[in-house]
């Protein structure tokens, strides 16, 4: 004779090991669809989130922000979180500071000491800042397959180089780095300037890995202290 399964909440008999088991798959149901789902967030014109910064503030270490459309005008990015940005590939996809050269109120990406991040696939460009006219980073920065171009960092108030005495321009016309790691694969760093000093490539006290990477930026008054490695 079939066992009979009923369900109750009110007194009435349950088959107390046959709920568990469905109770159990529902749970795990529910786990796998989360795992797919928080993977990858997607960032974009009629996506999920229209800024980058709004997906990396809802991302979890090792989640992946896909940029979808393009351009993406945004600067001011502070990436706190262990993820992969990448877009549709360098020629494709743009993040940019503003629509034009030097009027950004910020640099794009900010990487904080203790963050591992990736940039994958984009062209970066158009930021303005103090240091680091596109990416700042004191952690571990990984960039591939990227053009970062026409970023700038500012003026120094004194008009003298970065290796003089003085007030000096901005470091890092392209990316300036400060005690993290940089990794520069597969990427063409070039046009990016500084105003009357600094470094125009980026900053020289950092671990430094580079692979297949064109370097072609611009420092007014002398050379960059790190020799171009071209392809």
């Amino acid at each position: 004779m079939k066992s009979k399964i009923s369900f109750a909440f009110n007194g009435n008999s349950i088959n107390r090991w046959r709920s568990i088991v469905i109770l159990s798959v529902i749970s795990l149901i529910f786990i796998s669809a989360e795992g797919i789902y928080a993977g990858i967030l997607n960032v974009g014109v009629g996506q999920t989130y229209t800024t980058i910064q709004s997906a990396v503030d809802a991302a979890m270490d090792d989640d992946i922000i896909n940029i979808v459309t393009s351009p993406i005008t945004e600067c001011g990015i502070t990436v706190d979180v262990n993820v992969t940005i990448k877009g549709q590939g360098k020629n494709q996809t743009i993040v940019q500071g503003d629509v034009t050269t030097g009027t950004a109120a910020d640099r794009i990406f900010t990487i904080p000491a203790g963050t591992s991040v990736q940039l994958q696939d984009m062209t970066i460009s158009n930021g303005y800042a103090a240091e680091g006219g596109a990416i700042y980073s004191q952690g571990t920065l990984t960039v591939t397959r990227c053009i970062i171009r026409d970023n700038i960092t500012y003026d120094g108030s004194d008009g003298t180089p970065e290796d003089q005495p003085g007030d000096p321009g901005g470091n890092g016309g392209g990316i300036a780095v400060f005690g993290g790691t940089l990794n520069l694969h597969e990427s063409t760093i070039y046009h990016n300037t500084t105003g009357s000093g600094g470094n125009g490539v980026l900053t020289p006290t950092i671990r430094l890995q580079v692979e297949k990477v064109a370097v072609g930026d611009v420092a007014v008054g002398y050379m960059p202290k790190i020799a171009p490695v071209i392809y």
